[in-house]
């Protein structure tokens, strides 16, 4: 007892010491655009700040969060990066006029606004999502850009190319004048409204790295729109968040002095002293030009900034989206959530989720043929299991195609047919729901029914407990065949296949033919279970108006 108690404040201590510690990560992104594989970028501080990069990958543990019970479970580790000093991360913040002039066309014929959809589109296909993040964001006269609207383009900071690319398909509306004030403080200046600005993404608390915004407009500052330029208010938060800044004025529209002037004090800085190259460029009409301007700045900001984080990548699966980054031998760990969006998750597409077998004569055997196909990602399949069984199992069988019996492995997009066969071997119905087991995402379930060929003459006389329907399928009306001996209560309810029920009915002293209204059945299949005081049957039935 004396030794528990001892080694319980042992561990009571320890975790106490870690907690108080001071250690630290700083989770930098969490790349899922190779998945199942995830790239998660990291910094691990030591309690002074300094960064500790003296790692190994047997010294982290990731454990993710896979049920709403709170099971953790360990997830491997597949690789581990530490980049060189000499690699820097920043955080671009790419600024766009969305002024009625950027509808104005270029030499060559481009409207200004294309052009700048182009090179920003060239900039996120180009980007190391290891080493960058962006926000786009746009300003006008009255700086509409805000998130709840879908027709406003702005993207708050992201690695996902996807993304940022959806962001820049949606600079299309133009709006009025150009208002610098809206561009880098607030977006709307009656009400003073400073999110989604440019300087606000560069402020540290969101900013994850170095903070590199790129301003692109067409014409002057308008004082009617947003009142004279709030020149020292930028400039203050510029340097107070350490942001460098590059300035592109598109089309020959001249500039007023003041406003020239303006611009070209905001490349000043953030400069290395000893970057004698300017950071603005004036009256760009070549868009090929414009291109190798972004190109240049991307390439100058990469030598920005704090180094680039560490990158540990480890296998997910379909459950992922909590997970924590742990490191056990310096007391400390991080959680870190992230949404995998469904475009990439690996899915099996199987047109037909209901397999129909009807009126097959006994002793028969009969294949219905369908094509899967695996989307988004490749997709391994290991097997089948019965998740509902009436009667499924003894008659039923999967021919798996030319391929031959798991594990298949099918290619993205490409189709493969397999078969499911159904042997009728007595008067009894079935029905079943098969799940394929694979690497698939999303629910691989087919539900066969089946329902032998009812020859109502035989029926006459036979055991309690044997039913049929007919016809089967059915339209408005379909009636169920009882022994004639049969004399008793009867329930009846009719189930759609979720599991809810639709109808249902009781009998008193029922007879040999019940008959029954599907009028109000709308066409498709149904479960019809049949309950005497000695046997309950499920019979599955299809109405088809």
């Amino acid at each position: 007892m004396i030794k528990f108690i001892t080694l319980t404040i042992m561990i009571v201590f320890c975790i106490s010491s870690a907690n108080l510690s001071g250690q630290s990560i700083k989770i930098y992104f969490n790349d899922y655009s190779k998945y199942p594989l995830i790239t998660t970028g990291f910094r691990l501080f030591d309690s002074q700040g300094n960064e500790i990069r003296d790692i190994e990958k047997n010294d982290i543990l990731i454990t993710e969060n896979v049920s709403q019970d709170k099971k953790f479970v360990s997830r491997q580790i597949v690789d581990f990066v530490i980049p060189s000093p000499t690699q820097t991360c920043f955080s671009a913040v790419m600024v766009v006029d969305i002024s009625e002039s950027m509808n104005e066309t270029l030499p060559g014929g481009a409207r200004k606004i294309d052009v700048a959809k182009d090179v920003l589109k060239d900039w996120a296909n180009n980007i190391d999502p290891k080493r960058t993040e962006t926000a786009i964001t746009a300003f006008c006269g009255d700086a509409l850009a805000n998130p709840f609207n879908p027709k406003e383009p702005i993207r708050t900071f992201t690695t996902d190319k996807d993304s940022l690319l959806y962001a820049i398909y949606s600079l299309q509306d133009l709006y009025n004048g150009t208002n610098y004030n809206a561009a880098f403080l607030h977006k709307r200046y009656d009400s003073n409204v400073r999110k989604y600005s440019g300087l606000y993404y560069c402020d540290p608390k969101i900013a994850q790295c170095k903070p590199v915004l790129v301003f692109l407009t067409d014409g002057n500052h308008l004082e009617e729109y947003g009142g004279p330029i709030k020149s020292q208010e930028i400039f203050d938060l510029i340097e107070q968040y350490n942001v460098s800044v590059y300035v592109i004025k598109i089309g020959d529209d001249e500039l007023s002095k003041e406003n020239q002037d303006f611009l070209s004090n905001l490349t000043l800085h953030g400069k290395n002293v000893t970057d004698i190259t300017p950071n603005y460029w004036f009256n760009v009409t070549n868009p090929q030009e414009l291109k190798n301007i972004y190109h240049e700045i991307l390439n100058e900001a990469g030598t920005y900034g704090e180094p680039a984080p560490c990158l540990v990548t480890w296998k997910t699966d379909c459950e992922g989206g909590n997970a924590i980054i742990n490191f056990p031998n310096q007391g400390v760990s991080e959680n870190m959530s992230f949404q995998i969006t469904p475009n990439v998750k690996p899915n099996l597409l199987i047109p037909a989720s209901v397999i129909d077998f009807s009126n097959i004569e006994w002793n028969q055997t009969e294949l219905r043929e369908i094509t899967i196909t695996a989307k988004n990602a490749d997709v391994v399949i290991d097997g089948i299991e019965f998740t509902e069984d009436l009667n499924g199992s003894d008659r039923i069988q999967i021919d798996w195609g030319l391929a031959g019996p798991p594990p298949i492995s099918l290619e993205q997009n490409s189709p493969y047919k397999i078969g499911i066969q159904y042997t009728a071997k007595d008067e009894n119905p079935t029905s079943a729901k098969i799940k394929i087991n694979s690497t698939a995402c999303n629910d691989n379930t087919i539900t066969v029914i089946a329902t032998p060929v009812a020859d109502v003459e035989e029926l006459t006389g036979i055991n309690v407990g044997n039913f049929a329907i007919i016809p089967n399928p059915a339209d408005d009306v379909f009636e169920m065949i009882l022994p004639q001996s049969f004399k008793g209560k009867l329930q009846v309810g009719i189930f759609d296949l979720m599991g809810n029920e639709i109808k249902n009915h009781s009998f008193n002293n029922a007879k040999s033919r019940v008959s029954f209204d599907a009028t109000n059945l709308v066409t498709g299949y149904y479960l019809v279970f049949c309950k005497t005081e000695n046997v309950i049957k499920i019979i599955p039935l299809v109405i088809n108006h």
